[in-house]
């Protein structure tokens, strides 16, 4: 499977996801819209960003525009109220210890 198809894929679970909550949940897709975030957790050890990545999440942490790769973005207000993309630490920083979720 080469980039493309990669991305794709995974913008693709992206959508599926809503999809089968909505279907478990029995909502309507407008509810998931103004509810539901998607966060897509990354192995830091495998996922190598490139400089212009990095730069990109350097900014996001200054308080700048948040950075989702592989065309995640797209799915904010679309799909979900909003998209994240971390790997495990910030993960644990951003969602677990912030909402004491242990």
């Amino acid at each position: 499977m080469n980039a493309r198809e990669e991305k794709a894929d995974i913008l693709i679970k992206g959508k599926d996801s809503m999809v089968i909550l909505n279907s478990i949940l029995k909502l309507q897709v407008e509810e998931s819209r103004q509810k539901y975030v998607f966060i897509l957790v990354y192995n830091k050890d495998k996922v190598q960003l490139s400089d212009k990545e990095k730069i990109a999440k350097t900014h996001e942490k200054k308080g700048k525009e948040k950075y989702v790769l592989f065309n995640l973005g797209r799915m904010k207000g679309f799909n979900y109220q909003d998209v994240y993309m971390v790997n495990q630490d910030e993960f644990q920083e951003q969602f677990i210890d912030e909402l004491n979720w242990k």
